[in-house]
């Protein structure tokens, strides 16, 4: 998970659903897919980012 001030100045969106990406955990193999996105969640008291992917060609 990343932190807000590690994220904010990436021109990758900011998402507060998953929509239709995937979480580092569901995909089947990161070379060939790329960080599109972070998904917001909430962590202890603050907010933290975890970057939702999806594969290359498919953007």
């Amino acid at each position: 998970m990343y932190r807000r001030e590690e994220v904010e100045f990436s021109d990758k969106p900011i998402y507060r659903e998953k929509r239709d990406l995937l979480t580092v955990v569901e995909v089947p193999d990161l070379l060939h897919y790329d960080i599109v996105a972070y998904l917001e969640v909430p962590f202890e008291d603050e907010q933290r980012y975890v970057p939702l992917f999806q594969k290359r060609g498919e953007l």
